[in-house]
């Protein structure tokens, strides 16, 4: 599915490796919550961005691997009805593995 694709890339880009929970943008829900920063995780059911640079206002510069047609790109966005999670910190119910670069 699309929706993997995205989890998939961003889990990638942020540890290095592939974790497959991560498949799954819901399960990014599971980070800490964080303010919109560079570096933080935009997520919600069924897709996931990292945040660049804040624009204006609920606009940020994300980095969105699926945009539309499978393609991954830099572009504007909305972080309306986002969670902003920490993808560096610990998730809830997963103390398994620490993953951090």
């Amino acid at each position: 599915m699309a929706d993997d694709r995205v989890a998939t890339a961003v889990a990638e880009r942020r540890s290095r490796k592939i974790i497959p929970s991560l498949n799954l943008a819901a399960n990014w829900l599971r980070f800490p919550r964080a303010l919109a920063a560079p570096g933080m995780a935009a997520a919600r059911h069924g897709h996931v961005m990292v945040l660049k640079r804040h624009i204006s206002g609920k606009v940020w510069l994300v980095m969105d691997a699926n945009s539309g047609g499978g393609k991954t790109r830099l572009h504007p966005r909305s972080i309306a009805g986002f969670q902003i999670v920490d993808p560096r910190g610990a998730r809830r119910g997963d103390y398994s593995a620490k993953v951090r670069s």
